[in-house]
C-alpha cells in the first residue's frame, strides 16, 4: 500500500464525527443543561473542547492498534467501510466499557489511570481486530 489516504481518513475523522454528533445532539436535547447550567454556549463549547481531547486520544489508539497488528502481521491496515465502522464505533465501545467497570474508587492513581486507558485501548484493539481484513 502506498496510498495511505484511504487508512488514515477514516481512522482520523471517525472518533471526531461520532463524539461532535453526541455533543451536538445532547445540545440540541438538554439545551443549555448540559455542561454549565445558564451558559447555552459555553457549554456546547466544553463539550465540543472535552470530546475533542478524547477523540485525539482514540486516534491515537487507533493508530497504535494498527501499526501493531500489521507488524505482528494479525491485520492490514483497515480501509473502506470497516476504517469507517471501526474508527466510529471506537468512543461507543469505551463508553460501553466504562459503563460496565467504572473509573476507580480513588484508591490510587495508577489504578484510575488504568480503568480510563485501559478500556479505550481495549475498544480501539477489540474492534480494529474484528473489523479488519487478514494480510
Amino acid at each position: 500500500m502506498n496510498d495511505f489516504r484511504p487508512w488514515i481518513w477514516p481512522t482520523v475523522l471517525g472518533p471526531f464525527l461520532t463524539t461532535y454528533t453526541m455533543v451536538g445532539l445532547a445540545h440540541l436535547t438538554f439545551g443549555e443543561e448540559v455542561l454549565l447550567a445558564g451558559h447555552e454556549l459555553d457549554s456546547l463549547l466544553v463539550g465540543l473542547f472535552t470530546m475533542g481531547l478524547f477523540s485525539s486520544v482514540l486516534v491515537v489508539m487507533l493508530i497504535v492498534s494498527d501499526v501493531t497488528f500489521l507488524k505482528w502481521k494479525l491485520r492490514k491496515l483497515p480501509t473502506g467501510g470497516a476504517a469507517w465502522l471501526s474508527a466510529m464505533l471506537a468512543p461507543l465501545g469505551t463508553f460501553f466499557l466504562w459503563a460496565r467497570i467504572g473509573w476507580g474508587d480513588g484508591e490510587s492513581v495508577p489504578e484510575t489511570l488504568a480503568k480510563i486507558v485501559l478500556p479505550m485501548l481495549l475498544s480501539c484493539a477489540s474492534l480494529r481486530l474484528a473489523l479488519g481484513s487478514r494480510p
